[in-house]
Order: C-alpha cells, then sequence, then structure tokens
C-alpha cells in the first residue's frame, strides 16, 4: 500500500534556540604539555583492587571523566586541562574516597586512594543482582517475581524498587502512585494519565507479596554475599565522559541526585532528572539529543552538547500551545543532516545551519518511536500500525502495514540492502519490508527454550489477559512471560540485524536473507537489553537495565560488561559514532549524556610510562 502526499514543511524563521551558559564555560585546551592524573587503589590491608571506577571532575565544568584500576589497583586518566578537580574513587561494597587535587602542565599528579569495607552494600547492587536474589521455587515464586518484573521495572530499574522496605500498606500506596501510566512532573503531579489495568488487576498481590520480600520483618530473598565482581580486561580500560544536563524545566540547575554517589542507591528521576531520551553525533563530534518531556516554560525539543566543553545550547520546536514539542528518536544520515521525531511529525535539522524543518506525514500516520535511514537517505519511522519512510528529496512519505493487527511500533532500523525492520513490542514480533516488491512479513520473537506466558498464569490471570487483548491489541505489552522486542540495531557492513529482546533477556540476530533469527542469551540472569547497535567491527552494543552497556563478539559469542559510574540512569538509547568509534548512551533518569572511548592495553601503558617518567624528572 503506497500514501504519498506533498509534505507540509514548517517554517525555519520559528525555531527558537537557547544557550546554557551559566552551567557551562566554553575554555580551550591549553597550549603545550597536558597535566596527566594518576595513582594507585588499595584496601586497608594494602592489597591492590581492580576494577574500582575513579572520577575526575573539574570544578568549572559540568562533565566528569572516569577511568578503572587495573590489575595492579594502578588507574591514569588520559590527558586533561590544567585546573581544579574533584576526584573520588568507588567500588561496590566500600565506602567512597575522595579528594581534591590540582592538575598542572608542568607536572604530573598522583593521587592514592585507601577503600574500606562497608557491611550492608544493598544500596549498591544492580538490577540484575536484586531480581536474581529474588526466590523462584514455587509457582507463585515463579509468577509474582515475573508479574513485578514487568510490571514494576518498565520505567524504573529492579534496583530503584527493591532498595526499599515498606510494609502492605506502604508497597499499596506505591503501587497506587504508579498505577495511572503516563508523565510526572517535578511536583508528582500527573501530566497525561491512563489506568494501567494490568496493575489495578495485581495491585492487592503485589503489595502484600513485596511486603513480604521487602518489607519490616525476614525475608526470604536470598542477597549476595558479596557484589558481583568488578570490571576486568577490556572492560576496565574504557574512559566513560558524563555530561551534566540541566532538566528542559530547570535550565539553571543541575539534578541534585544524579546517581554518581553509589551509597545513595539508584537516583529517582521523581527528583525532576527526566526528559532526555535519544542522541545522534553529528560530523564534528558534538552530541545531539532529543527532550521528550513537555516543558512549557522552557524552549527544548532537542540540544547540542559540545564534546569538548560541554556547553548545551537548546533548540525548540512550538508546540502550538506556547511551549516545545517533545522529541524522541533522533539519527544522523550518511551526509551528516539529522533527522528527529517530535509531536508525530518528522524534523531536520543541518548542525552547520542550525536550520530545522519539520514534514507532517498523511493523514491519520502519525510518527512515533524511532528512526533510522538508508543506505539512499530515506528514512523510516514507526508510525500507526506499520513504518514510513520518507524520501527527502520527493519529501513524499510511503507507508508499510504490518501483517496482523495490533504490535505497536517502536525501534526500527535499516538494513545494508536499504530494507527496514521494527520491533513490535507488545505482541513479541518483529515487523520487515521488502521495498523492492513491496511487501511486509512478521518475524515471531521466542527462543525455544523460553518460557511463555502460560507458565506464569493461573486460570485467572489467563481470562483477564485474554480479555484485554494480550499480545494483539493491549496498548502496553505488560504481560507475564513475554519478549518485548524494543529497538533494533541493523549491521550496516553485514546480513544481520539485531533485535533487543526487553523483557526475554536476549539478543536476537535475524538474518535479513532468510529472516530466521537465532538468540544470544545476556551473560548473567536478571541482564535485559533495551536498544541494540553495531559498529564498523560487526560488535555490537547495547544498554541493559543494570547502569551498564554490554558488548557482544559474534565471531566468538563472548560478552564484555561496561560498568557505568552513575546508579540508577534508565538508559534508553545507545549508539556508535561511525567516524571514531565512541559509544553514546543518555541517562533518561538523571539528565546525563555519557560517551564511552575504548583503550587498548598499548596506550594505558604509555600513558603510565609518561606519567612515570615525568615523576622521575621532578
Amino acid at each position: 500500500m503506497r500514501v504519498s502526499r506533498p509534505a507540509v514543511v514548517w517554517s525555519v524563521g520559528a525555531v527558537l534556540c537557547v544557550s546554557y551558559l551559566a552551567l557551562a564555560v566554553r575554555a580551550q585546551p591549553p597550549a603545550g604539555p597536558r597535566p596527566a592524573l594518576s595513582g594507585t587503589v588499595r584496601m586497608a590491608s594494602r592489597t591492590v583492587m581492580e576494577g574500582v571506577a575513579v572520577s575526575a571532575r573539574a570544578t568549572n565544568r559540568p562533565m566528569t571523566t572516569t577511568v578503572f584500576t587495573d590489575q595492579q589497583g594502578v588507574y591514569v586518566f588520559p590527558p586533561m586541562d590544567g585546573g581544579t578537580y574533584r576526584v573520588g574513587a568507588q567500588a561496590a561494597g566500600y565506602e567512597a574516597a575522595r579528594a581534591k587535587v590540582t592538575l598542572d602542565t608542568a607536572q604530573t599528579t598522583r593521587q592514592e586512594f585507601t577503600l574500606n569495607p562497608i557491611k550492608d552494600f544493598t544500596l549498591q547492587l544492580s538490577a540484575s543482582e536484586w531480581l536474581e536474589a529474588l526466590p523462584e521455587r514455587t509457582f507463585e515464586d515463579r509468577r509474582l517475581k515475573e508479574i513485578f518484573r514487568v510490571q514494576c521495572t518498565e520505567c524504573h530499574q529492579a534496583s530503584l524498587v527493591l532498595q526499599n522496605r515498606f510494609d502492605e500498606q506502604g508497597w499499596l500506596a506505591i503501587i497506587g502512585a504508579m498505577e495511572p501510566t503516563g508523565r510526572w512532573d517535578k511536583g508528582l503531579k500527573q501530566a497525561r494519565s491512563t489506568p494501567s489495568k494490568p496493575i489495578q488487576f495485581h495491585k492487592a498481590e503485589l503489595a502484600k507479596w513485596l511486603a513480604k520480600m521487602r518489607g519490616p520483618g525476614p525475608s526470604p530473598m536470598k542477597m549476595p554475599a558479596a557484589p558481583r565482581r568488578r570490571p576486568s580486561g577490556e572492560a576496565a580500560r574504557v574512559v566513560i565522559t558524563e555530561y551534566d544536563v540541566p532538566p528542559a524545566h530547570t535550565p539553571t540547575e543541575l539534578v541534585p541526585g544524579n546517581g554518581s554517589d553509589w551509597s545513595e542507591g539508584s537516583a529517582s528521576w521523581i527528583n525532576g532528572g527526566r526528559g532526555l531520551h535519544d542522541v545522534a553525533i553529528d560530523v564534528n563530534g558534538n552530541a545531539w539529543v532529543t527532550n521528550w518531556h513537555a516543558n512549557t516554560n522552557a524552549v527544548r525539543t532537542l540540544m547540542r552538547i559540545d564534546h569538548r566543553t560541554g556547553h548545551i545550547k537548546a533548540f525548540g520546536v512550538p508546540d502550538g500551545r506556547g511551549g516545545a514539542a517533545t522529541g524522541h528518536g533522533i539519527v544522523a544520515d550518511p551526509n551528516g543532516t539529522l533527522w528527529f521525531n517530535a509531536d508525530a511529525r518528522l524534523g531536520r535539522v543541518d548542525p552547520a545551519t542550525e536550520q530545522i524543518d519539520m514534514f507532517t506525514p498523511p493523514v491519520g500516520l502519525s510518527i512515533g518511536g524511532t528512526l533510522d535511514t538508508d543506505k539512499d537517505g530515506n528514512v523510516w519511522v514507526g508510525t500507526n500500525h506499520g513504518a514510513l519512510v520518507f524520501d527527502p528529496k520527493k519529501k513524499t512519505f510511503r507507508y508499510f502495514q504490518n501483517v496482523s493487527i495490533g504490535g505497536a511500533t517502536y525501534g526500527i532500523a535499516t538494513d545494508v540492502l536499504g530494507n527496514a525492520w521494527w520491533g513490535l513490542w507488545t505482541n513479541d514480533k518483529v515487523g520487515h519490508a521488502d521495498v523492492k516488491t513491496g511487501k511486509t512479513y512478521e518475524i515471531r520473537m521466542r527462543p525455544a527454550d523460553a518460557p511463555g506466558p502460560a507458565s506464569y498464569m493461573t486460570p485467572l490471570d489467563r481470562e483477564f489477559y485474554l480479555n484485554n487483548g494480550a499480545l494483539t491489541f493491549m496498548p502496553e505489552n505488560h504481560v507475564p512471560g513475554s519478549q518485548v522486542p524494543r529497538r533494533l540495531g541493523a549491521d550496516k557492513n553485514g546480513s544481520v540485524v539485531w533485535v533487543a529482546n526487553w523483557w526475554g533477556g536476549n539478543l536476537a540476530r535475524i538474518d535479513i536473507k532468510t529472516r530466521k533469527a537465532t538468540y544470544h542469551y545476556l551473560p548473567y540472569k536478571g541482564l535485559q537489553p533495551y536498544s541494540a547497535t553495531v559498529d564498523g567491527n560487526h560488535m555490537v552494543y547495547m544498554n541493559t537495565n543494570d547502569d551498564a552497556v554490554a558488548k557482544l563478539d559474534p565471531k566468538t559469542g563472548e560478552w564484555t560488561v561496561f560498568l557505568l559510574p552513575s546508579h540508577g540512569t534508565e538508559v534508553k538509547h545507545i549508539m556508535t559514532d561511525s567516524r571514531r568509534g565512541d559509544v553514546w548512551v543518555v541517562y533518561a533518569a538523571t539528565s546525563r549524556v555519557a560517551r564511552l572511548q575504548f583503550r587498548t592495553q598499548a596506550q594505558i601503558k604509555s600513558l603510565q610510562s609518561n606519567s612515570t617518567e615525568a615523576q622521575a624528572s621532578r
């Protein structure tokens, strides 16, 4: 089916932009040598510690850089600008150690840290560790654990919920507050409210079960005797830069609890930190990020972050109601032009001129979810019951309809042939469009050994979910035992599309020629992938529910897990910078954007050698 008509181009002259200068300084790197910071982290017993996160933040910039210690307990930062920095070392199971250092261009600075163990490290546990601790001995344990997972961790990490203790009435109040789905502002007032039927149905038994698991009395949960092993090898060689972004409704204030202090547990977006969603990188290496929460007192649909200084410039597309339209997905095409969706329309940004154009889809076909561009520069986006492809030259849309009813389109990716694949997350399928034939197909998402919904349901449960359109027309997929294909990533240099099955805890590999799927489970139980992206070397990266980025090497089947330096991040998007090899993620709950850069062992040894020589020459 083909639907096309002239696009409505929104006037560029009405684009509003604002720079957040109060929280970022345009600083130029100093000429000549640049200072280095290194040191060793030990326990109180003087034993060296591997995999400790060491973070440094300049006092005049909204940026934090984190590195990890090696097998000898040694950390070394990349060259940094001179100035005053706040430095801290953190590891799960230990108290943080902090210091203030001054770097100058004439010498190398060393800062040693000693970490002391703590008895209660539950606030530092990851989401998957909490999920692993929940019992599965009986059918009711398995059933209620699965109901909790799909009802209570769709918008929150499990750690945010389970780090608290309440009695049954307290949990009823918490679940009651979460019962209406929609968006909440900083004052806990809901801007949009739709009652969640599954939460209403399970509310009473969930509250009783949570009071048993995390109430004032003894719990049957099997808590870990020690935190999970810290990063090592490749995972400890990463450099992570976190950029703080003031929320749209408080453009001169940063989020008070951004997850950087692990002793505070997982951060909550109720603190006003929710709003950022997707990221794309322009030809200059700067990050463009969408803002997906309504902001009537600010002008921000998307923003540009200078990767060198953290300086932010915001751009608003008027929503016609006196505020800024909400943005969601964003992608860069092969020529460097950026495409995004906002308030059911398609937007285009020229990073060089900062010109924004808006295009309106055919009547009845709104634009939502995420975007991707194909080899010819066409833009693919999700829409009602299928996908749309936009031809920028002709300014026309073409519609590809789903094979079956239901299945809200969310993630979308284009393969090396120019065909599109999209996730139908509410009915556990992946849609596929063949551009040449105009046909659409569906691929069912479910590993052969995965327990289905019936494995977690009583007869009463089955009747409820059947009557409410489970895995067909149900608007939200909160079905126990479902896979929920969220976001996809295509290998632009290969013949594979990767699908992040959120509830399934697996990564599906679809052969684009045969449309057959095989599955890779993530490296440990309870870890869930949300979005997938593929770099130029065929490596697959995904953000997870664990404040971590996981990487799969398709050739060897080996996993590497990179620990993020903040807790409660609720990452919604991950992307690779094809020009530089970096990986970027967006902290949707704590208003930060992070860049992961990867160092080789030889590069680190060179930095350590330079640091030693500089110390010896003093």
